[in-house]
């Protein structure tokens, strides 16, 4: 199987990071497992990495756009990232649930 991250559009026209899973077959068809995309995060992003730390984790890096905190103080997240896991056994991806700002104070590390 093969994980697919990719930036999707929102019902409100911001784009969301998700993922699909993809079962390689013989004949090099690909056929989708997932039924949705599983969100990684939220809020909108850009500028979509990957890199594999096994052959089940791996780490999505991407460009967050600035959004609120509780305060009302512009939080941005220029480099954020996140860990997902391949469960072959439910044929889907996990996430960890929180992002991981690299460097939220510098800005256009991208």
């Amino acid at each position: 199987s093969i994980v697919l991250c990719y930036v999707g559009q929102g019902a409100n026209g911001n784009d969301f990071g998700a993922a699909l899973v993809y079962k390689i077959l013989p004949d090099g068809k690909l056929l989708k497992r997932s039924k949705a995309p599983i969100r990684f995060s939220e809020r909108p992003v850009t500028h979509l990495t990957t890199a594999a730390l096994d052959n089940k984790l791996f780490v999505v890096g991407f460009r967050g756009a600035p959004m609120k905190d509780a305060d009302g103080k512009e939080v941005k997240e220029e480099a954020a990232m996140v860990v997902g896991a391949y469960a072959p056994s439910l044929g889907t991806v996990v996430f960890e649930p929180t992002e991981f700002s690299v460097e939220p104070s510098q800005p256009q590390i991208w």
